[in-house]
């Protein structure tokens, strides 16, 4: 893994295009941006390093070492979770999604608070053209 050892291992976006690299081997866009993450990088090379000296990293240990951390109950939870947030925040919502949408808010941990908003929201814009994350949002500013 030259990228640690000739200095182009200095930014979160130089990393993911290094992690990138992966995708060929089982990682897709979520994993690489999550693992993107420097703090958390960091973290994954110093335990790497314990073992074997930094210039001596091959991708193939690295790639064990996200594939243990992708196998965790925690991390498929979180991107699953993460991925139904980002999809229900561009869908639109309507009157006649909003059942099968309510249970998502409700899967994701919104609040009845929120539901209860976005549900009330809907019923008095029947014509609705916004997505939840701008019924939301508009929500959040009154």
């Amino acid at each position: 893994m030259e990228f640690l050892v000739d200095g182009s291992f200095n930014s979160e976006k130089a990393l993911e295009r290094h992690l990138s690299r992966l995708k060929e081997c089982g990682l897709d866009d979520y994993d690489v941006q999550f693992f993107s993450n420097m703090n958390y990088m960091s973290g994954i090379l110093r335990k790497l390093t314990q073992v074997k000296p930094i210039e001596r990293l091959l991708y193939g240990d690295l790639l064990k070492q996200l594939e243990s951390a992708m196998a965790t109950e925690r991390y498929q939870k979180l991107k699953s979770d993460t991925l139904k947030s980002e999809e229900l925040g561009e869908r639109v919502g309507t009157e006649q999604t909003w059942k099968k949408d309510k249970f998502l808010f409700e899967e994701l941990g919104a609040s009845q608070r929120i539901i209860e908003a976005v549900g009330s929201y809907l019923r008095e814009n029947p014509n609705n053209q916004k997505t939840y994350r701008e019924i939301l949002e508009f929500i959040q500013k009154n």
